[in-house]
């Protein structure tokens, strides 16, 4: 998933570049100086045009409107594009994150699974207060997501094509359901902590 991650995220990176690059071309070209430039260019005589080189105007001064609109019909392809590749990472960290978490727990239940096999009520009731801290780290980890999600959410503003309004839904839809599932999963960790803390105490009872 890491490489996944990394891979998605260079092509959204070589996206942002492009956008860059033709938003920046397309300020320019649109621009009431190039379009005076041009209108002044094509009025001069020959002799006249030994003016100053200017790398820039040089580049667009034979562009067509036809190719405008191509480069702004580019634009709109590489936005949706971005919003496709932040939706696929944002839901590929999402589950990374979860992974992540889930991967802390069995370690720790691995750990008390050997002292039970042991039968050691002392490393019994470490483990079992390690798994308590666990859980409760745990907690405090998934709210502080949930709060994150909402923020995250309440920043979605749908607007533009029909492709992008969808987009836009599509993330809202996979906020939603990760923080229905943390909210569940926390309410399992409460329940699996408390679980721990009995048993806790009747092994204190018995030693």
């Amino acid at each position: 998933m890491d490489e996944q991650l990394s891979y998605l995220e260079k092509l959204n990176s070589k996206t942002e570049e492009r956008i860059k690059g033709l938003e920046a071309a397309l300020d320019y070209v649109t621009s009431a100086s190039f379009i005076e430039e041009r209108k002044r260019d094509k009025n001069r005589t020959p002799p006249e045009t030994d003016r100053r080189q200017n790398e820039l105007y040089d580049r667009y001064k034979h562009i067509t409107d036809s190719e405008v609109a191509l480069m702004q019909l580019q634009l709109k392809d590489l936005g949706e594009l971005r919003q496709h590749y932040s939706l696929l990472i944002e839901r590929g960290r999402m589950e990374r994150s979860w992974i992540g978490r889930k991967t802390g727990d069995g370690e720790a239940l691995c750990w008390l699974a050997r002292v039970v096999g042991r039968d050691a009520p002392v490393a019994i009731t470490e483990a079992s207060r390690e798994m308590i801290t666990t859980y409760e780290s745990d907690i405090a980890y998934f709210k502080r997501t949930i709060n994150d999600i909402s923020r995250a959410r309440a920043r979605i503003v749908p607007s533009g094509s029909l492709w992008t309004l969808d987009r836009a839904e599509e993330l809202s839809d996979a906020y939603d359901d990760m923080k229905s599932r943390y909210e569940h999963h926390i309410r399992w960790l409460a329940e699996q902590a408390g679980a721990y803390r009995a048993d806790v105490i009747e092994l204190r009872k018995d030693h």
